[in-house]
């Protein structure tokens, strides 16, 4: 194993009283059995720890080593959130100015692992529902059914983002090379599911103001409309850090100007408006108008983005 457990247990992050919880359960058992509410805890730690108090040792080591177990387990959900979410979270803090080869092909694994953890074939169903128009296979992390067995929505709608679905597209724009951002778009646009479609036109649609500032701060995240926010993602970077920080930044903290790499943004607005625009966007349109309860929930989202990418 290339990141094995630390001989020390992790500690929380906080230092200004007496005693100091030490998560030992990890050093107890193994990962995989583990509670999913002491890994969240334990994520939680990691990524508020870093924005508060600058990278230590004990959180990389500890993450490093809990990678592989968050990956496998990442669509497993507490309280109303997916293990990914905070395990994006912690994953930018720990690697905010990009993916270091901690072994040769540890950048290669990260995206053929993590990156596509929402293309995992077991959280992708074919629907029971028989009054759909056309099969389709489902993502489970954008659809339910309702008391009445019909498919709506999961847990995000016209005013905020599916959680899953955003935590990856910032994953994405922050940590794939700019040669890789148009066939990444052509990607996510080629998925033949109108919830999919939904999800990605309120998400697309919440983050457009963020992405055409021309330095974007993670803090700008909890402010949009559609809301694209995430789990713990409101601890993204640091109050250290430059621009919108409490304090001036310090070399150990996360700078907040370096959330997302600055040529990728106009360039992946670029290629949706290029790809996505107007007759694919329409096609979405109407194959979404064939799900009432996505249409009924997604009220004008495509007007609006519409009108968003012509300005």
């Amino acid at each position: 194993m290339n990141f094995p457990r630390p001989n020390e247990p992790m500690g929380e992050a906080w230092f200004q009283g007496d005693d100091r919880v030490m998560f030992t359960t990890l050093l107890e058992q193994p990962i995989a059995e583990a509670p999913i509410e002491l890994i969240e805890n334990v994520l939680w730690e990691i990524s508020s720890g870093i924005s508060s108090f600058g990278h230590r040792r004990e959180w990389h080591v500890w993450f490093k080593h809990l990678l592989p177990h968050l990956i496998i387990r990442g669509n497993q959900a507490h309280a109303f959130h997916a293990l990914v979410e905070s395990t994006v979270t912690a994953f930018m803090n720990v690697f905010w100015n990009g993916i270091t080869e901690e072994y040769p092909g540890f950048g290669a694994d990260v995206f053929d692992s993590l990156a596509l953890c929402l293309m995992a074939p077991d959280v992708w169903v074919e629907s029971s529902n028989n009054q759909l128009q056309r099969p389709h296979t489902y993502p489970l992390f954008l659809v339910g059914e309702n008391d009445d067995g019909a498919l709506e929505p999961l847990f995000w709608h016209a005013g905020k983002s599916n959680n899953q679905l955003s935590c990856m597209m910032f994953f994405g724009l922050k940590y794939l090379p700019t040669s890789k951002i148009p066939a990444w778009v052509s990607s996510l646009l080629a998925i033949e599911n109108p919830y999919w479609k939904g999800a990605v036109l309120v998400w697309l649609l919440g983050a457009q103001d963020l992405l055409e500032e021309k330095i974007a701060l993670a803090s700008k995240i909890e402010k949009t409309s559609p809301s694209v926010k995430w789990n713990n993602s409101h601890v993204l970077g640091s109050r250290y850090g430059s621009i919108d920080a409490e304090e001036p930044p310090c070399a150990e903290f996360n700078d907040n100007k370096d959330f997302l790499p600055a040529q990728n943004n106009p360039l992946f607005l670029a290629e949706i408006k290029r790809q996505l625009m107007p007759e694919m966007l329409i096609q979405w349109t109407d194959a979404i108008a064939t799900e009432p309860n996505l249409d009924g929930a997604l009220l004008y989202t495509p007007d609006l983005l519409f009108d968003r990418l012509m300005r």
